[in-house]
């Protein structure tokens, strides 16, 4: 293989990839599709604020988007094999640069999602802090007191029973669990029920 040709293969990878990253969530086009009056949303995980960068970009309706993230070490952080407090003030630099552009329609809470630090109702939220079963099923009970009826549920990092990345993470099973609910989903992570 010649080394213009494996130079080729790499930017094609790159451009799906950032193809990807440009889209929407199937979630956040549910919101998209279904809700035309001025949203406010919730995203519990923001790290470097890339998906709430296309949150902000798909929804030019969603007039407040609360983004829970507390950007530091607490007792039970396991998403990372090597986490530390830098990486998570790198993250949280990141996200604030990201996000400048979009500062009226952004409210930062640097806490432990809690039904409690957030106003007002919400026509969506979307789960995607920490993935332990504990966790979710946690950040799944206080979202439930927060959306309105007929609001958006979702997350990322879904895998059905059988999937080799399901012992990974508890995300499945705590949503299996907490709604009564099983979704063969083979293709994406993705998953979102409407209230």
């Amino acid at each position: 293989m010649t080394l213009e040709r494996l130079n080729h293969g790499v930017e094609r990878r790159i451009r799906r990839l950032k193809t990807r990253i440009v889209n929407a969530r199937p979630s956040i086009q549910a919101v998209k599709n279904t809700m035309k009056e001025p949203i406010v949303g919730c995203e519990v995980g923001t790290f470097k604020g890339i998906h709430a960068e296309q949150i902000l970009k798909t929804l030019p309706n969603l007039t407040r988007l609360y983004l829970v993230d507390p950007y530091t070490m607490y007792e039970g952080y396991t998403d990372f094999e090597n986490p530390s407090n830098q990486l998570l003030s790198d993250a949280e630099k990141e996200a604030h640069t990201r996000l400048e552009p979009y500062k009226k329609r952004v409210v930062w809470v640097r806490e432990k999602f809690k039904d409690e630090h957030i106003p007002e109702p919400l026509d969506f939220i979307y789960i995607d802090g920490q993935h332990t079963y504990a966790a979710v099923t946690h950040d799944i009970w206080h979202a439930t007191r927060l959306v309105k009826p007929g609001g958006i549920i979702a997350g990322h990092d879904y895998y059905p029973v059988g999937h080799h990345l399901k012992a990974k993470f508890g995300v499945g099973d705590a949503v299996r669990d907490y709604f009564g609910v099983y979704h063969s989903w083979e293709l994406n992570a993705w998953w979102h029920l409407v209230r």
